[in-house]
């Protein structure tokens, strides 16, 4: 933001007139009157890393290539890991997510 109309009067630490800008130097420590912390944890983060999902994968059986795809369902930290895990015996195509319990349930 620019405000116009404003200048620094003066670097020795007293303003020469109202609305002046001045110039202070900080020192370690001096803001004093400031107690706990200025950002909050990040709780919402932590969760997600931690929470499980129901990862939804529409699949054809490796040995059955000619038959119908069928919905599968399968509960992991990520879509990568849920991935490993079927891919031996499934071609896979991505179907959805559902978060599995906790405050989203």
């Amino acid at each position: 933001m620019i405000i116009k109309d404003l200048k620094c009067d003066s670097l020795e630490g007293s303003f020469k007139k109202e609305g002046a800008i001045h110039l202070v130097s900080a020192k370690p420590g001096g803001a004093g009157t400031l107690t706990g912390l200025l950002t909050n944890p990040l709780c919402e983060t932590t969760k997600m890393a931690t929470q499980k999902f129901t990862w939804l994968f529409a699949a054809i059986n490796r040995s059955q290539r000619n038959t119908r795809p069928v919905m599968l369902r399968i509960t992991a930290d990520n879509e990568r890991s849920a991935r490993i895990r079927l891919a031996p015996d499934y071609v896979l195509s991505f179907a959805g997510r559902i978060p599995c319990g906790g405050e989203n349930a």
